[in-house]
């Protein structure tokens, strides 16, 4: 095997060529390293932005569905408040249909905390991570309301039979109405959530799906009177 010695530079001008040579290779392959590094990163943000995007879209259409019923359950709640005051007087109830209940659904946020443990995210302009965890951050807010309302409500589902109840389970009902009203109240702060996602460019749908199973007929009677108030 032939070993080949460097040849000895000749002076500093042929010493100066040959550093030239190596410090543009290194640096020629650190700019194809960092290229590739950023074309691959560039690759995971997009993908990142999409999920993220869609799983933020997904949730602003839940409270899009709950902010357009909010009217009816508004007045829904009016309604067990007059039941409970003619209860208290030992006054007909008058109740004409039964109590139904609002739409309660919720969005997953997998990609959310996904994208947390990962680091694509942190490849994000500053602007956009903060648009993002705001965003986030205040439906995860929204859907711990939600679900302290659908206890609330459920306490108010014997109104569906109210001749069967005793003292005890009016009492029951009455605190689950205070419960449902006061929580109704913090979840009028959906806007928080909405000015949050359109700082995202995404808008609300409102629209109720009657073909998603469960839905089918719930906004109907959410928003019929189920007492007569006369």
């Amino acid at each position: 095997m032939d070993i080949h010695k460097p040849k000895p530079w000749h002076g500093f001008r042929e010493f100066l060529k040959e550093y030239v040579i190596i410090v543009v290779g290194v640096l020629t392959a650190l700019g194809a390293e960092q290229g590739v590094e950023w074309l691959h990163w560039r690759h995971e943000v997009e993908a990142e932005r999409r999920s993220l995007l869609a799983e933020a879209q997904e949730a602003l259409d839940v409270v899009g569905v709950r902010q357009a019923e909010q009217a009816c359950i508004d007045a829904r709640l009016n309604q067990v408040h007059v039941l409970i005051q003619r209860h208290e007087r030992h006054q007909p109830l008058k109740i004409v249909a039964p109590i139904g209940r609002h739409i309660r659904d919720y969005a997953a946020l997998g990609s959310w905390q996904i994208a947390l443990t990962g680091q694509a995210l942190a490849h994000m302009r500053q602007d956009e991570r903060l648009a993002l965890s705001s965003a986030f951050t205040a439906y995860q807010m929204w859907n711990e309301l939600t679900v302290r309302e659908g206890a609330a409500w459920a306490g108010l589902a014997p109104l569906r039979e109210p001749d069967l109840l005793g003292d005890q389970d009016w009492t029951r009902v009455k605190s689950a109405y205070w419960d449902a009203e006061q929580i109704n109240s913090n979840m009028q702060s959906y806007g928080t959530y909405v000015r949050k996602a359109e700082g995202l460019g995404l808008r609300p749908s409102a629209a109720v799906d009657d073909d998603v199973p469960g839905y089918a007929g719930a906004n109907t009677a959410m928003c019929r009177p189920f007492v007569d108030l006369r």
